[in-house]
């Protein structure tokens, strides 16, 4: 059987080892929050640089479409002045034949 004083220095010795455990668990949940801290951090600004190289993409695959859609235009226009002027030749063939013919 233990004495008083065994039981008193047991108990001492569970709240110390209780108190040493609780103090250990708080330094790891720390530690594991400021690990947690630190990958968010990390995988939120992955996540704006990823965005960001997405946004230049869409926007020079934009200014891409813009430029060959205003290449279109001008080739669209330029056929357009090449027939207008083919017509106009004929035209003017037209007349030079008819004033020949009276």
């Amino acid at each position: 059987r233990r004495s008083n004083g065994e039981i008193a220095v047991l108990k001492r010795t569970a709240a110390e080892a209780e108190a040493e455990l609780r103090r250990v668990r708080d330094e790891d949940v720390s530690g594991l929050e400021r690990r947690l801290t630190l990958e968010v951090a990390t995988l939120q600004r992955e996540r704006a640089d990823e965005t960001s190289a997405l946004r230049r993409r869409l926007e020079q695959e934009a200014a891409a479409a813009e430029r060959r859609r205003v290449e279109e235009v001008d080739t669209s226009e330029r056929r357009r002045a090449a027939e207008v002027a083919e017509i106009a030749r004929k035209r003017q063939d037209d007349l030079a034949s008819l004033e020949r013919s009276r």
